[in-house]
């Protein structure tokens, strides 16, 4: 028995028997193919005729999971763009369009801002990130500069990073500590080496050239120097270090439009995207090191772009950000695909989760379901995602 389930959990009571197979066979085929064609042909379906009619008679079932909300955090000024955890979960950094990077903790009323950091950036602060060690937060700016925080230094800025041609969109750290990529709209990716650890000093070790339009995240591998970049050129690239130089390994195409963001699972062997065409896909490595292709499509679930996804090292669970104001959560179902492939499914969801659009989310590395999250309304929230 096939059900289908609206955004809201919804059991959809459908009626037209011949409307039912035209989606049953888009949505099939688009998963089975992960084909741009057919995937654009279900979207109009479901935006002109699926769903509506689905929406009428729909009952509403309860979700698997719920997605309960834990506080509100106020105090930027203006959109706030992303929200990253230290290592040991005690710490969460917001950066915003106000330029200013605040810092959150958790005391016995609550979480609250600890620290602002505010003399680091002159333009929007688009991306945060911690070290590994958690001693370091990056953030990368509008103002085409990266700064380097020290917690050590009560989180004085310890180095500005310079080179970037225009606004940096976002910072991420190697496994190890000792790179940072950074990438820009001038569309280039930056490692820099951190050759110094108790001066801070930094040096260009490659500017990577692989994509031709604005690139917009980066991220790194869990378990192994290797990096993941995606962008306004509506592709994935890989990056890794051949022994003498960083070269270009694979380009994940499958995408429509703009991917906004790139996350890896756990282990390390598979890349969520989350993009402009509303859909998030899943690309595994068929054969090492540069073979890749998408093994599931998440689509028909966001009625916007996807401007983030988060992959739960602890649960598994993915969680995206949405410009439709939503944030959702989806379990793997293991041995529900066709031929041994992954499918996922939405347990939780709070469709106005924010004011406006949601920018970020971001799991907790330390305390099971804790989800922060942030949006266009100014305001960083966490969540908790009950257990099964």
């Amino acid at each position: 028995m096939i059900r289908v389930l609206d955004e809201n959990g919804g059991l959809l009571n459908i009626t037209n028997y011949f409307f039912f197979h035209i989606y049953i066979f888009l949505q099939i085929y688009c998963l089975a193919t992960c084909s741009n064609h057919y995937f654009n042909t279900y979207n109009l379906f479901w935006t002109l005729i699926a769903s509506p009619l689905f929406a009428v008679g729909s009952t509403a079932v309860t979700m698997s999971r719920k997605l309960e909300p834990v506080c509100s955090l106020s105090g930027h000024t203006d959109r706030v763009w992303q929200v990253a955890w230290d290592p040991a979960g005690r710490t969460l950094a917001s950066c915003s369009a106000d330029k200013t990077v605040r810092l959150w903790s958790e005391t016995g009323a609550g979480w609250s801002c600890a620290t602002i950091l505010a003399d680091g950036h002159e333009r929007t602060v688009r991306g945060v990130a911690f070290s590994p060690s958690g001693r370091l937060l990056a953030s990368a700016s509008f103002d085409s500069t990266a700064a380097v925080w020290d917690r050590e230094q009560a989180w004085e800025c310890a180095a500005t990073l310079e080179g970037h041609e225009s606004e940096v969109k976002a910072v991420a750290w190697s496994r190890s500590g000792k790179y940072l990529a950074t990438c820009s709209r001038d569309k280039s990716v930056w490692l820099w080496e951190l050759t110094d650890d108790r001066e801070l000093d930094f040096e260009c070790a490659a500017v990577l050239m692989a994509h031709t339009q604005d690139v917009k995240r980066v991220s790194w591998s869990p378990v192994e120097d290797r990096l993941a970049s995606c962008g306004y050129d509506d592709t994935v690239r890989l990056y890794r270090d051949d022994g003498d130089d960083w070269v270009t390994g694979a380009v994940l195409k499958g995408h429509s439009s703009t991917v906004w963001a790139v996350a890896w699972d756990g282990a390390g062997k598979r890349i969520a995207s989350a993009s402009d065409d509303g859909t998030v896909r899943i690309w595994a490595e068929t054969q090492p090191p540069d073979q890749w292709s998408c093994v599931a499509l998440l689509s028909g679930f966001h009625q916007r772009a996807v401007y983030d996804v988060a992959w739960c090292p602890l649960t598994g669970l993915l969680a995206t950000a949405c410009g439709d104001d939503a944030v959702r959560v989806f379990a793997e179902e293991p041995g529900a695909g066709d031929g041994g492939a992954p499918a996922f499914g939405l347990v939780a969801s709070v469709p106005r989760a924010h004011g406006r659009d949601v920018n970020a989310v971001s799991w907790s590395p330390t305390e099971r379901g804790l989800l922060a999250s942030a949006g266009d309304d100014n305001l960083v929230k966490l969540w908790r995602v009950s257990e099964e």
